[in-house]
């Protein structure tokens, strides 16, 4: 494949990652709503479009780093290709089953809640929370995989460019 097909290919891809992302958190949050409205609604204000404007030149900027590192060799090309839509087939539908537990039990303030097949003992009372109150926090195999999927959501489709950084 030419470098500039390449780079177009990663490009789009990276962006679709992004619309997605903000597409879940819009859509997830309403459906939530919808399914389950809570009393305490958290009130939020809309950014101002020159706030998000720069957000989005930052995640373009991260995108556009993340592709010169590989064109200079820091990492393999191959690399910004990795599981880009993988694990969306996996592991979206399971984040979507799990989001009224997670609202439940970050409501009831239950983040130390893990199921009985999870072994807790000898762990740093950090790792014994459920981080983003989801089920079994970071501890089964599963919940580590949701919750890289869910780091990737949370920063538009760019937590892989930036922890390569």
């Amino acid at each position: 494949m030419s470098d500039t097909l390449t780079k177009l290919t990663y490009q789009t891809f990276a962006q679709g990652k992004k619309y997605f992302s903000l597409a879940h958190k819009s859509l997830s949050s309403r459906l939530l709503n919808l399914i389950n409205p809570t009393v305490s609604q958290l009130q939020t204000q809309s950014l101002a479009p020159e706030v998000i404007q720069q957000l989005q030149q930052k995640l373009d900027q991260i995108i556009d780093i993340d592709w010169q590192d590989a064109q200079r060799g820091i990492y393999p090309e191959s690399l910004l290709f990795d599981d880009l839509w993988l694990d969306f087939w996996r592991y979206y539908p399971l984040v979507l089953q799990d989001l009224p537990t997670v609202r439940e039990r970050r409501s009831q303030k239950r983040y130390q809640e893990f199921a009985p097949e999870i072994a807790t003992e000898g762990y740093p009372q950090y790792y014994l929370q459920n981080f983003h109150y989801q089920t079994d926090g970071y501890l089964s195999d599963l919940s580590a995989n949701l919750y890289d999927f869910q780091v990737e959501l949370l920063f538009s489709g760019t937590a892989d460019a930036m922890r390569r950084r």
